[in-house]
């Protein structure tokens, strides 16, 4: 029976899942917002559907490759990958929880609607996806092929929104943590020790990254 182009790309997608090649996706552009992953009993699974196909499709436009479905279609795949609550910021909250550290998480009220707020200490912390946060150099950031107009626009008005909510966040006496994807998934334990000992410390303001490969940190 003939395929679509959607439901090709989710057979293609669950085909390469269920060989639990998971290095395959190493580059996929915006893997901050899918919670949809698992590791259970050594093998990689996916919990949500609807997004295989966008996995596909994305991994395929940030290789330079044709995308395989219209551009209707991609934009509902894309709308479905989750924009908060994703896994690296859940990775921080368990972990700071843990530590005994109490929060808040996207408080309306302060600008931006931080990942999490820390009242007691006065910090805010921001768990930025590479890829919709473009962190440029990092090498988990990656332009899509398919409307780069449009994909340079939005990254780029992300960028100056992260920036001026970091300003009036700084202006109101808050300090200011960003936590990068690539620190998680490169570094998950060391990152997460660092952004706990900045945040009991007297830092103003911490970036903590991996871009390259190697754990970066700038604090003030």
């Amino acid at each position: 029976m003939r395929q679509d182009g959607t439901a090709q790309a989710r057979w293609q997608a669950l085909l390469i899942l269920r060989l639990n090649r998971r290095e395959a996706f190493d580059t996929l552009p915006g893997l901050d917002g899918l919670r949809a992953w698992r590791f259970k009993e050594g093998r990689w699974g996916y919990t949500c559907s609807q997004c295989l196909g966008g996995i596909r499709g994305a991994w395929l436009a940030s290789k330079g490759e044709m995308d395989i479905v219209d551009a209707g279609v991609r934009s509902r795949m894309m709308s479905n990958i989750r924009g908060k609550d994703t896994k690296p910021e859940m990775m921080v909250r368990k972990f700071l929880h843990a530590r005994g550290l109490r929060f808040r998480i996207h408080r309306r009220d302060l600008p931006g609607r931080p990942d999490l707020v820390l009242p007691l200490w006065r910090a805010a912390v921001l768990v930025h996806g590479c890829f919709w946060h473009g962190h440029h150099g990092c090498r988990y950031f990656r332009m899509p092929a398919t409307r780069p107009e449009f994909w340079s626009a939005k990254i780029a008005a992300n960028v100056s929104r992260d920036h001026s909510s970091e300003a009036a966040l700084k202006e109101l006496g808050w300090r200011v943590m960003v936590l990068w994807e690539c620190a998680i998934r490169d570094y998950p334990s060391e990152a997460l020790e660092v952004l706990l000992s900045h945040i009991r410390g007297g830092s103003r303001n911490v970036t903590i990254g991996s871009p390259l490969g190697q754990l970066e940190v700038s604090a003030e």
